[in-house]
C-alpha cells in the first residue's frame, strides 16, 4: 500500500487508495456492501462484481435497509461482502461480522475496514476503533480464516486529516488567520505525505482485513 497514483497528488484519501488498490482482487459475483450508504465504494467495486447491492439502515437509496446486526438477507446468499466505514457505527461488532459471515458463501471473501486515528464522527453514533489484531480477533470468532489484515496511513496522513478537520471550523470565516494557517499546513502534510506515503505501524489511520469462509 505505498504507491501513490496520480488521482491522490492533491489528498492523502488513504482508504479510497486501498478499495482501488487492494479490494478488487477479492471482489467477485454477487456483492453485498453493509452501511454503504449511498453507493460511494460501489462507483470503485460495481465493475469486479456481477451484481452489486447495498444494505444500509439509513440510506433511502439502499437495496436493503436492514440493521447490520440482523441482515434480511438469506443464508450464503453472496459471493463477496465488504463493510468499509462502518463497524465503528455499530454497537455490537460481533454481531455485525457474524452476519457477515452467514450470508457469504463458502469460499467467498470478506473485506472490511474501520477508521483508528480518525475524528469522531456520528451516522448516528461512533462507538470503536480498533487495530487490525482487533479486526482479526472479531473475525476469527465468526469462524473466517484470516487471509491478510492490515493498516493504512501514516503520521502524515494523519496530521493531513487532523489540518482538514480543523480547516473546516475555520472555513466560512475567510479572513480568518487560523485559516490560513492550517491551509499552510494541510498542503505541507500532502507533500510530506507524497515523499513518504508508506504505511506506518505507529500512527495510521485505518485498519483493514481480508476474509474468507470456508
Amino acid at each position: 500500500m505505498s504507491s501513490v497514483s496520480s488521482e491522490n497528488t492533491t489528498n492523502m484519501e488513504t482508504i479510497h487508495r486501498f478499495i482501488k488498490e487492494k479490494a478488487p482482487k477479492y471482489t467477485r459475483g454477487i456483492v453485498l456492501d453493509v452501511g454503504g450508504g449511498e453507493g460511494r465504494w460501489k462507483t470503485i467495486l460495481e465493475k469486479y462484481s456481477f451484481k452489486y447491492f447495498i444494505s444500509d439502515l439509513f440510506s433511502k437509496s439502499a437495496d436493503f435497509h436492514d440493521d447490520a446486526r440482523k441482515l434480511s438477507n438469506s443464508d450464503s446468499s453472496f459471493d463477496t461482502v465488504v463493510c468499509f466505514e462502518a463497524l465503528e457505527h455499530i454497537d455490537d461488532t460481533d454481531a455485525v461480522v457474524s452476519e457477515l459471515y452467514r450470508v457469504l458463501k463458502k469460499g467467498g471473501h470478506a473485506i472490511a475496514t474501520i477508521p483508528f486515528l480518525f475524528p469522531l464522527h456520528g451516522n448516528p453514533s461512533d462507538y470503536h476503533r480498533l487495530t487490525p489484531a482487533g479486526l482479526e480477533y472479531h473475525f476469527k470468532k465468526a469462524g473466517f480464516e484470516i487471509i491478510e489484515s492490515g493498516l493504512v496511513g501514516n503520521l502524515f496522513s494523519f496530521l493531513g486529516l487532523y489540518c482538514r478537520t480543523r480547516l473546516k471550523e475555520y472555513a466560512a470565516n475567510k479572513k480568518h488567520l487560523r485559516k490560513w494557517i492550517f491551509i499552510i499546513l494541510n498542503q505541507m502534510m500532502i507533500y510530506s505525505w507524497q515523499l513518504f506515503p508508506k504505511d506506518d505501524s505507529h500512527f495510521f489511520t485505518h485498519s483493514f482485513i481480508i476474509a474468507k469462509k470456508n
